[in-house]
Protein backbone atom coordinates (compact mmCIF):
# COMPACT_ATOMS: atom_id res chain seq x y z
CA UNK A 1 0.00 0.00 0.00
CA UNK A 2 1.06 3.74 -0.74
CA UNK A 3 0.14 5.52 2.53
CA UNK A 4 0.96 3.88 6.07
CA UNK A 5 -1.71 4.60 7.93
CA UNK A 6 0.07 5.29 11.25
CA UNK A 7 -1.48 7.96 13.46
CA UNK A 8 1.56 8.44 14.97
CA UNK A 9 2.58 10.40 12.09
CA UNK A 10 1.15 13.72 13.39
CA UNK A 11 3.53 13.45 16.40
CA UNK A 12 6.50 13.68 13.89
CA UNK A 13 5.13 17.04 13.29
CA UNK A 14 4.12 17.96 16.95
CA UNK A 15 6.62 17.53 19.55
CA UNK A 16 4.34 16.67 22.45
CA UNK A 17 5.01 13.43 24.90
CA UNK A 18 1.69 13.64 26.19
CA UNK A 19 0.42 13.40 22.98
CA UNK A 20 2.42 10.46 21.93
CA UNK A 21 1.85 8.31 24.88
CA UNK A 22 -2.08 8.70 24.07
CA UNK A 23 -1.66 7.96 20.63
CA UNK A 24 0.46 4.96 21.25
CA UNK A 25 -2.41 3.67 23.39
CA UNK A 26 -4.83 3.86 21.20
CA UNK A 27 -2.70 1.70 18.73
CA UNK A 28 -1.86 -0.84 22.06
CA UNK A 29 -5.98 -0.96 22.42
CA UNK A 30 -6.67 -1.32 18.84
CA UNK A 31 -8.94 1.69 18.66
CA UNK A 32 -7.23 3.63 16.78
CA UNK A 33 -10.08 5.73 14.96
CA UNK A 34 -10.81 6.03 11.01
CA UNK A 35 -8.91 8.83 8.76
CA UNK A 36 -10.71 10.20 6.57
CA UNK A 37 -9.89 11.82 3.33
CA UNK A 38 -11.26 14.82 1.81
CA UNK A 39 -10.39 17.27 -1.44
CA UNK A 40 -10.39 20.36 -0.02
CA UNK A 41 -11.29 23.85 -2.25
CA UNK A 42 -8.40 26.49 -2.78
CA UNK A 43 -10.12 30.17 -2.37
CA UNK A 44 -7.18 31.64 -2.77
CA UNK A 45 -3.50 31.23 -4.54
CA UNK A 46 -0.58 33.02 -5.18
CA UNK A 47 2.49 32.24 -6.81
CA UNK A 48 5.62 33.27 -4.86
CA UNK A 49 7.79 34.39 -7.66
CA UNK A 50 10.98 34.65 -5.27
CA UNK A 51 10.14 31.14 -3.67
CA UNK A 52 9.13 29.28 -6.68
CA UNK A 53 6.37 28.35 -4.40
CA UNK A 54 2.48 28.59 -4.44
CA UNK A 55 0.53 29.91 -1.32
CA UNK A 56 -2.53 28.19 -0.96
CA UNK A 57 -5.59 28.97 1.19
CA UNK A 58 -8.45 26.66 2.24
CA UNK A 59 -12.38 27.08 2.21
CA UNK A 60 -13.42 26.11 5.64
CA UNK A 61 -10.50 23.64 6.84
CA UNK A 62 -8.95 23.07 9.90
CA UNK A 63 -4.78 24.22 10.76
CA UNK A 64 -4.50 20.69 11.88
CA UNK A 65 -5.83 18.69 9.13
CA UNK A 66 -2.90 20.67 6.99
CA UNK A 67 -0.15 19.75 9.66
CA UNK A 68 -1.85 16.28 8.95
CA UNK A 69 -1.84 16.25 5.66
CA UNK A 70 1.84 16.67 5.52
CA UNK A 71 2.70 14.13 8.62
CA UNK A 72 0.67 11.50 6.44
CA UNK A 73 2.64 12.29 3.01
CA UNK A 74 5.45 12.36 4.40
CA UNK A 75 5.38 8.10 4.98
CA UNK A 76 4.65 7.75 0.84
CA UNK A 77 5.39 10.36 -1.55
CA UNK A 78 9.25 10.62 -1.25
CA UNK A 79 9.35 13.53 -4.55
CA UNK A 80 7.76 16.02 -2.29
CA UNK A 81 10.58 18.56 -0.28
CA UNK A 82 8.80 18.66 2.88
CA UNK A 83 11.33 21.24 4.34
CA UNK A 84 10.45 24.12 2.15
CA UNK A 85 6.11 23.38 2.89
CA UNK A 86 5.27 26.18 5.64
CA UNK A 87 2.14 26.77 7.48
CA UNK A 88 1.71 30.04 8.83
CA UNK A 89 -1.19 31.84 10.52
CA UNK A 90 -2.82 35.16 10.09
CA UNK A 91 -5.32 37.45 10.42
CA UNK A 92 -7.22 35.51 8.29
CA UNK A 93 -6.79 32.16 9.32
CA UNK A 94 -3.79 30.54 7.64
CA UNK A 95 -1.62 29.12 4.30
CA UNK A 96 -0.01 26.60 2.84
CA UNK A 97 3.39 27.66 1.28
CA UNK A 98 4.47 24.87 -0.73
CA UNK A 99 7.25 24.39 -3.83
CA UNK A 100 5.43 24.34 -7.27
CA UNK A 101 6.34 20.96 -8.38
CA UNK A 102 5.23 19.47 -5.40
CA UNK A 103 1.56 21.34 -5.79
CA UNK A 104 1.44 20.32 -9.20
CA UNK A 105 3.23 16.68 -8.31
CA UNK A 106 0.48 16.15 -5.23
CA UNK A 107 -2.77 18.17 -6.97
CA UNK A 108 -2.18 16.12 -10.25
CA UNK A 109 -0.92 12.93 -9.79
CA UNK A 110 -1.83 12.06 -5.93
CA UNK A 111 -5.34 13.45 -5.95
CA UNK A 112 -5.67 11.09 -8.92
CA UNK A 113 -4.34 8.30 -7.09
CA UNK A 114 -6.71 9.18 -3.72
CA UNK A 115 -9.63 8.97 -5.87
CA UNK A 116 -9.05 6.04 -7.94
CA UNK A 117 -8.43 4.55 -4.77
CA UNK A 118 -10.42 5.30 -2.29
CA UNK A 119 -11.48 2.84 -0.44
CA UNK A 120 -7.64 2.77 0.76
CA UNK A 121 -7.94 6.44 1.64
CA UNK A 122 -11.66 6.80 2.74
CA UNK A 123 -12.26 9.56 0.88
CA UNK A 124 -15.61 10.97 2.93
CA UNK A 125 -16.50 14.58 0.79
CA UNK A 126 -16.71 12.63 -2.44
CA UNK A 127 -19.34 11.51 -4.79
CA UNK A 128 -18.41 9.37 -7.65
CA UNK A 129 -17.25 10.86 -10.95
CA UNK A 130 -15.49 9.39 -14.47
CA UNK A 131 -11.96 8.19 -13.31
CA UNK A 132 -10.65 7.50 -16.66
CA UNK A 133 -9.81 11.52 -17.79
CA UNK A 134 -7.70 11.49 -14.45
CA UNK A 135 -5.74 8.89 -15.18
CA UNK A 136 -5.11 10.06 -18.87
CA UNK A 137 -4.34 13.57 -17.53
CA UNK A 138 -1.79 11.56 -15.33
CA UNK A 139 -0.46 9.73 -18.47
CA UNK A 140 -0.32 12.60 -20.96
CA UNK A 141 2.18 14.56 -18.08
CA UNK A 142 5.71 15.51 -19.14
CA UNK A 143 6.62 15.27 -15.53
CA UNK A 144 7.37 10.95 -14.55
CA UNK A 145 6.02 12.03 -11.03
CA UNK A 146 2.36 12.31 -12.32
CA UNK A 147 2.97 10.16 -14.94
CA UNK A 148 3.99 7.08 -12.88
CA UNK A 149 0.71 7.97 -10.70
CA UNK A 150 -1.36 7.07 -13.54
CA UNK A 151 0.17 3.76 -14.23
CA UNK A 152 0.01 2.69 -10.68
CA UNK A 153 -3.68 3.92 -11.33
CA UNK A 154 -4.09 1.45 -14.07
CA UNK A 155 -1.94 -1.33 -12.49
CA UNK A 156 -4.20 -1.28 -9.47
CA UNK A 157 -7.67 -1.56 -11.24
CA UNK A 158 -6.36 -4.41 -12.96
CA UNK A 159 -4.51 -6.33 -9.68
CA UNK A 160 -6.23 -4.51 -6.30
CA UNK A 161 -2.07 -3.86 -5.35
CA UNK A 162 -0.20 -1.05 -5.63
CA UNK A 163 2.66 -0.78 -7.82
CA UNK A 164 6.28 0.15 -5.49
CA UNK A 165 8.27 3.15 -6.30
CA UNK A 166 10.45 2.43 -9.58
CA UNK A 167 13.81 3.92 -11.30
CA UNK A 168 14.33 6.09 -14.06
CA UNK A 169 14.82 2.90 -16.27
CA UNK A 170 11.42 1.70 -15.81
CA UNK A 171 9.73 5.08 -16.19
CA UNK A 172 11.37 4.68 -19.79
CA UNK A 173 10.04 1.76 -20.93
CA UNK A 174 6.13 2.85 -19.09
CA UNK A 175 6.99 5.99 -21.67
CA UNK A 176 6.59 3.50 -24.47
CA UNK A 177 3.71 2.52 -23.34
CA UNK A 178 1.21 4.58 -26.14
CA UNK A 179 4.24 3.36 -29.34
CA UNK A 180 3.67 0.07 -28.11
CA UNK A 181 0.09 0.35 -28.82
CA UNK A 182 0.00 2.11 -31.56
CA UNK A 183 1.77 -0.52 -34.01
CA UNK A 184 -1.28 -2.55 -32.55
CA UNK A 185 -5.08 -2.97 -33.81
CA UNK A 186 -5.21 -3.98 -30.23
CA UNK A 187 -9.15 -2.32 -29.52
CA UNK A 188 -11.08 -5.23 -30.69
CA UNK A 189 -9.01 -7.78 -29.30
CA UNK A 190 -8.84 -6.40 -25.98
CA UNK A 191 -12.89 -6.85 -25.53
CA UNK A 192 -12.45 -10.66 -26.63
CA UNK A 193 -8.88 -11.72 -25.79
CA UNK A 194 -7.99 -12.07 -21.99
CA UNK A 195 -4.57 -12.54 -23.21
CA UNK A 196 -4.22 -8.82 -23.60
CA UNK A 197 -4.79 -7.89 -20.28
CA UNK A 198 -2.44 -10.04 -18.95
CA UNK A 199 0.28 -8.70 -21.20
CA UNK A 200 -0.62 -5.31 -20.73
CA UNK A 201 0.23 -6.15 -16.80
CA UNK A 202 3.43 -7.73 -17.74
CA UNK A 203 4.68 -4.81 -19.22
CA UNK A 204 3.99 -2.73 -16.61
CA UNK A 205 5.36 -4.78 -13.69
CA UNK A 206 8.77 -3.65 -12.19
CA UNK A 207 11.54 -5.87 -11.71
CA UNK A 208 12.81 -9.44 -12.72
CA UNK A 209 9.57 -11.65 -13.97
CA UNK A 210 8.67 -15.31 -14.78
CA UNK A 211 7.18 -15.42 -18.01
CA UNK A 212 5.19 -17.99 -20.18
CA UNK A 213 5.43 -18.19 -23.60
CA UNK A 214 3.10 -19.68 -25.51
CA UNK A 215 4.51 -22.62 -27.90
CA UNK A 216 2.57 -20.89 -31.24
CA UNK A 217 4.90 -18.10 -31.39
CA UNK A 218 8.42 -19.73 -30.29
CA UNK A 219 9.19 -20.37 -34.23
CA UNK A 220 7.81 -16.42 -35.27
CA UNK A 221 10.16 -15.18 -32.03
CA UNK A 222 13.16 -17.26 -33.21
CA UNK A 223 12.47 -15.73 -37.27
CA UNK A 224 12.46 -12.30 -35.77
CA UNK A 225 15.27 -12.21 -33.88
CA UNK A 226 13.06 -11.53 -30.15
CA UNK A 227 16.17 -11.43 -27.28
CA UNK A 228 13.91 -13.88 -25.55
CA UNK A 229 14.64 -17.01 -24.87
CA UNK A 230 11.75 -19.19 -26.22
CA UNK A 231 11.13 -21.63 -23.33
CA UNK A 232 7.63 -22.27 -22.20
CA UNK A 233 8.92 -20.51 -19.12
CA UNK A 234 11.57 -19.20 -17.64
CA UNK A 235 12.87 -16.27 -15.15
CA UNK A 236 13.94 -12.77 -17.40
CA UNK A 237 16.03 -10.15 -15.72
CA UNK A 238 14.53 -6.45 -15.82
CA UNK A 239 17.33 -6.05 -18.38
CA UNK A 240 16.16 -8.54 -21.03
CA UNK A 241 12.48 -7.55 -20.54
CA UNK A 242 13.51 -3.72 -21.56
CA UNK A 243 15.19 -5.16 -24.58
CA UNK A 244 12.20 -7.11 -25.40
CA UNK A 245 9.65 -4.25 -25.28
CA UNK A 246 11.98 -2.18 -27.08
CA UNK A 247 12.28 -4.80 -29.95
CA UNK A 248 8.54 -5.32 -30.05
CA UNK A 249 8.27 -1.31 -30.50
CA UNK A 250 10.58 -1.60 -33.89
CA UNK A 251 9.01 -4.52 -35.16
CA UNK A 252 6.02 -4.90 -37.45
CA UNK A 253 3.58 -7.43 -36.91
CA UNK A 254 4.32 -8.85 -33.51
CA UNK A 255 0.77 -7.89 -31.73
CA UNK A 256 0.70 -12.10 -31.53
CA UNK A 257 4.18 -12.25 -29.96
CA UNK A 258 2.93 -9.01 -27.65
CA UNK A 259 -0.01 -11.26 -26.58
CA UNK A 260 1.55 -14.66 -26.17
CA UNK A 261 3.92 -13.53 -23.38
CA UNK A 262 2.61 -12.67 -20.19
CA UNK A 263 3.59 -12.91 -16.52
CA UNK A 264 1.97 -15.37 -13.93
CA UNK A 265 0.10 -11.98 -12.23
CA UNK A 266 -3.53 -12.66 -12.28
CA UNK A 267 -5.90 -10.19 -13.16
CA UNK A 268 -8.77 -8.79 -11.06
CA UNK A 269 -12.33 -10.73 -11.48
CA UNK A 270 -15.52 -8.14 -10.92
CA UNK A 271 -18.38 -8.73 -11.88
CA UNK A 272 -20.24 -6.80 -14.92
CA UNK A 273 -22.14 -4.01 -14.61
CA UNK A 274 -24.28 -1.16 -16.15
CA UNK A 275 -21.97 1.58 -17.53
CA UNK A 276 -22.12 4.86 -14.88
CA UNK A 277 -23.28 7.76 -16.77
CA UNK A 278 -22.03 11.43 -15.24
CA UNK A 279 -24.74 14.08 -14.39
CA UNK A 280 -24.84 16.56 -17.14
CA UNK A 281 -23.75 19.65 -15.29
CA UNK A 282 -20.50 17.28 -15.21
CA UNK A 283 -20.31 16.69 -18.52
CA UNK A 284 -21.13 20.40 -19.14
CA UNK A 285 -18.10 21.27 -17.02
CA UNK A 286 -15.28 19.20 -18.94
CA UNK A 287 -17.14 20.74 -22.46
CA UNK A 288 -16.19 24.40 -20.74
CA UNK A 289 -12.99 26.56 -21.88
CA UNK A 290 -12.30 26.83 -18.16
CA UNK A 291 -11.60 23.13 -17.70
CA UNK A 292 -10.01 22.91 -21.19
CA UNK A 293 -8.06 25.70 -22.02
CA UNK A 294 -7.40 27.11 -25.19
CA UNK A 295 -7.39 24.94 -28.69
CA UNK A 296 -3.56 24.22 -29.44
CA UNK A 297 -1.98 22.64 -32.37
CA UNK A 298 -1.05 18.71 -31.80
CA UNK A 299 0.59 16.62 -35.03
CA UNK A 300 -1.51 13.86 -36.69
CA UNK A 301 1.61 11.27 -34.81
CA UNK A 302 0.86 12.68 -31.21
CA UNK A 303 -2.77 12.94 -31.39
CA UNK A 304 -2.80 9.28 -32.64
CA UNK A 305 -0.55 8.78 -29.55
CA UNK A 306 -3.24 10.33 -27.06
CA UNK A 307 -5.66 8.61 -28.73
CA UNK A 308 -4.22 5.18 -27.34
CA UNK A 309 -3.38 6.38 -24.58
CA UNK A 310 -7.06 7.44 -23.46
CA UNK A 311 -8.62 3.86 -25.02
CA UNK A 312 -6.28 1.81 -22.57
CA UNK A 313 -7.48 4.11 -19.49
CA UNK A 314 -10.95 3.73 -20.63
CA UNK A 315 -11.03 0.11 -21.81
CA UNK A 316 -9.27 -0.53 -18.09
CA UNK A 317 -11.59 1.82 -16.58
CA UNK A 318 -14.81 0.35 -17.90
CA UNK A 319 -14.01 -3.17 -18.92
CA UNK A 320 -16.36 -4.56 -16.51
CA UNK A 321 -19.33 -2.87 -19.03
CA UNK A 322 -21.24 -5.31 -21.21
CA UNK A 323 -20.39 -4.28 -24.93
CA UNK A 324 -20.81 -6.56 -27.67
CA UNK A 325 -18.08 -4.50 -29.64
CA UNK A 326 -15.57 -1.41 -29.53
CA UNK A 327 -17.69 1.01 -31.09
CA UNK A 328 -20.61 0.18 -29.09
CA UNK A 329 -18.09 -0.12 -26.35
CA UNK A 330 -17.09 3.79 -26.62
CA UNK A 331 -20.49 4.87 -27.73
CA UNK A 332 -20.67 7.13 -24.29
CA UNK A 333 -20.98 10.86 -23.72
CA UNK A 334 -18.17 11.00 -21.76
CA UNK A 335 -15.66 9.31 -23.87
CA UNK A 336 -16.93 11.39 -26.82
CA UNK A 337 -15.81 14.60 -24.73
CA UNK A 338 -12.22 13.13 -24.16
CA UNK A 339 -12.00 12.19 -27.10
CA UNK A 340 -12.70 16.00 -28.26
CA UNK A 341 -10.35 17.35 -25.61
CA UNK A 342 -7.98 15.09 -27.48
CA UNK A 343 -8.54 16.58 -31.03
CA UNK A 344 -8.36 20.09 -29.61
CA UNK A 345 -4.44 19.17 -28.24
CA UNK A 346 -5.23 19.62 -24.63
CA UNK A 347 -4.83 16.39 -22.86
CA UNK A 348 -1.47 17.19 -21.03
CA UNK A 349 -3.25 20.90 -19.94
CA UNK A 350 -6.78 20.58 -19.24
CA UNK A 351 -8.28 19.85 -15.83
CA UNK A 352 -10.39 17.39 -14.81
CA UNK A 353 -13.62 18.02 -12.54
CA UNK A 354 -14.37 16.57 -9.34
CA UNK A 355 -17.98 17.23 -7.44
CA UNK A 356 -17.60 17.90 -3.79
CA UNK A 357 -20.13 18.69 -1.13
CA UNK A 358 -21.17 21.95 -0.18
CA UNK A 359 -21.67 21.14 3.27
CA UNK A 360 -20.30 18.31 5.39
CA UNK A 361 -23.21 15.42 5.69
CA UNK A 362 -24.37 12.58 3.33
CA UNK A 363 -23.99 12.71 -0.13
CA UNK A 364 -26.97 14.77 -2.45
CA UNK A 365 -26.73 15.29 -6.11
CA UNK A 366 -28.83 18.82 -4.80
CA UNK A 367 -25.89 19.74 -2.82
CA UNK A 368 -22.77 19.93 -4.87
CA UNK A 369 -21.25 21.93 -6.24
CA UNK A 370 -18.43 21.27 -9.38
CA UNK A 371 -14.84 21.88 -9.00
CA UNK A 372 -11.49 21.38 -11.23
CA UNK A 373 -8.66 19.53 -10.16
CA UNK A 374 -6.39 22.55 -10.15
CA UNK A 375 -9.08 24.23 -7.66
CA UNK A 376 -8.70 21.26 -5.36
CA UNK A 377 -6.17 19.90 -3.09
CA UNK A 378 -6.09 16.53 -0.95
CA UNK A 379 -6.29 16.74 2.93
CA UNK A 380 -6.13 13.93 5.85
CA UNK A 381 -7.89 15.08 8.46
CA UNK A 382 -7.29 14.71 12.05
CA UNK A 383 -9.84 12.09 13.93
CA UNK A 384 -11.67 13.67 16.61
CA UNK A 385 -10.21 11.57 19.62
CA UNK A 386 -6.62 13.06 18.37
CA UNK A 387 -8.09 16.85 18.00
CA UNK A 388 -9.50 16.47 21.10
CA UNK A 389 -6.92 15.15 22.89
CA UNK A 390 -4.59 18.31 21.22
CA UNK A 391 -7.44 20.67 22.66
CA UNK A 392 -7.18 19.13 26.43
CA UNK A 393 -3.35 19.29 26.46
CA UNK A 394 -3.61 22.98 24.84
CA UNK A 395 -1.00 22.19 22.42
CA UNK A 396 0.16 25.18 20.16
CA UNK A 397 0.99 24.17 16.63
Amino acid sequence: MSLKYGFQNICSLIDNHQLNTFVLSLKNEKKIPKNYSRYALIVEKVFVQDKYSMRIRFHESNKLDVINTKAMLMTSEKYCNFRKWVIKSNNYGFTLTIPVDDFRRVQKGFSTEMMIINKAYKIKQYRENPSFPWISRCLADLDDVIFFKGIRCLYYLLTNVLLPEVDHLMIRRLRLLPKLLQKFCWRSTALENPDFLRSLLSFMTPGDQTLLVSPTVTAKMNLLGCPLPCHRKFKATVHEIDQYYRWLVSQDDVFDIFLNIYNTKDIRQSKKRKEHKPDKSTMVAYRSVTCQGHKKHISTDNKRLECNLLDICYFVCMRDCVKSNWLEFIDCSMYKIMRNIVENGVLSSFSPIVSLPNKPGPVDLSNETIYRQMDVFPLFMVSSEIKSKIKELKIKY
